[in-house]
């Protein structure tokens, strides 16, 4: 009795529900998230980092490489705050100073992806922070990822996978 006209046209099919990611993996409002006490601030089209090393940033694929991009950095006051990749037990393998060093950055064998003020004061402004896979940086693109609905005729099966290409699930 209380059906949506959605759940009417697909009576008798399975729903199956998958998350849709875009090519940048590196999500600012979960890096804002961890910090504490706002010390990354929205200003202008990028973002002011002012703080304390989250425990991660970005969980990645250790058997993948990744490139790390930063269309526009700089370094406000003290030391640099840097990005830094770190192992399976978070200890720091490399740290990536966008200020200090040309970037694109790419790197494989990590774990996770964190920021770091360093031992210091840091104030640095990053815009177009971008996360991928592969070792060719492109053109940013924000972060995205949301969860869509897809209605199959017969439940998946082990193995099965769905892939989203273009906006058209198979």
């Amino acid at each position: 009795t209380h059906l949506t006209e959605e759940d009417w046209n697909n009576l008798g099919k399975y729903k199956v529900e998958y998350k849709v990611t875009g090519k940048n993996k590196f999500d600012i409002d979960k890096a804002i998230s961890l910090y504490i006490n706002n010390e990354i601030v929205k200003e202008g089209n990028g973002y002011l980092f002012n703080g304390t090393v989250p425990v991660e940033v970005v969980k990645l694929d250790k058997n993948k490489s990744y490139t790390l991009s930063v269309v526009k950095v700089e370094s406000l006051e003290g030391q640099d705050c840097q990005f830094m990749i770190l192992d399976t037990n978070l200890k720091t393998l490399k740290y990536l100073n966008p200020v200090q060093n040309k970037n694109p950055f790419t790197f494989t064998n990590a774990s996770y992806l964190s920021i770091t003020k360093g031992s210091g004061v840091c104030r640095t402004y990053y815009e177009n922070i971008q996360l991928e896979e592969g070792t060719q940086a492109t053109p940013y693109e924000p972060y995205k990822s949301y969860t869509k609905t897809f209605y199959l005729n017969s439940p998946l099966l082990e193995g099965d996978t769905i892939e989203d290409a273009n906006g058209v699930a198979t």
